[in-house]
């Protein structure tokens, strides 16, 4: 594939996700050294506090660097990225994880990758780096919020499944309507309305109004 005509939003997006992090420490946890020599060349030397590529060396930097940002790979020189996930959010849970799936993304691997999904983590197929999807998928970090990109989202796995009702208290608070607002459309009492949203933060793992909305989009869940 030619991909020369998007040379200048390559770049525009690439300059984009390093302002995004910029002032956050940053560790690069990749299988591929190429890949891990080509972003540490592009990230200040105060910002890249560590490198490593097996699951052992990666605990042990971030352990000791305390880091910001994880740019993790998977596959590993020794190991699974994906696999390696849960084991980093249960250690330090504010740890904000970028998650890039190197190759063919196979149904079962996007399942781990769905399973391995949490506030703070953001999970993207090299297929789409370049077209915005890193840079929207920092975006949703820096909110604390989680990533799955449309290539694996539409993969054959399981997502998070949305009453029609949870639905549509959603669509509701996409146009930023309060309780008692979304009450008066679906003509249901704000009580209820908040035990919806209350259902929809626990399926989806997300900490607030702002963070659910972000994730309901990214994830088609309300065309289903």
């Amino acid at each position: 594939m030619d991909l020369t005509p998007q040379l200048p939003q390559m770049r525009h997006n690439h300059q984009r996700v390093l302002d995004l992090i910029a002032g956050d420490r940053v560790v690069l946890a990749l299988g591929s050294r190429a890949l891990l020599s080509t972003i540490a060349s592009q990230l200040p030397p105060e910002q890249l506090v560590g490198a490593a590529t097996t699951e052992r060396s990666i605990l042990q930097v971030v352990e000791r660097e305390t880091p910001d940002v994880v740019i993790l790979s998977d596959p590993l020189e020794e190991g699974s990225g994906v696999a390696l996930v849960p084991r980093l959010k249960e250690r330090w849970p504010h740890l904000r994880i970028l998650l890039l799936v190197m190759g063919d993304p196979r149904a079962e691997r996007v399942h781990h990758c769905v399973k391995a999904l949490r506030p703070g983590v953001a999970v993207v197929s090299d297929r789409l780096i370049g077209r915005g999807t890193v840079m929207a998928a920092v975006q949703s970090l820096s909110v604390g919020a989680r990533f799955l990109d449309s290539s694996l989202a539409t993969s054959a796995c399981t997502l998070p499944s949305l009453s029609e009702r949870e639905k549509d208290v959603m669509r509701w608070q996409l146009a930023s309507l309060s309780n008692g607002e979304i009450a008066a459309q679906l003509q249901i009492s704000p009580e209820t309305v908040k035990t919806h949203l209350s259902h929809v933060f626990q399926k989806l793992g997300a900490r607030n109004r702002q963070q659910a909305a972000l994730m309901v989009l990214q994830l088609g869940l309300l065309d289903s």
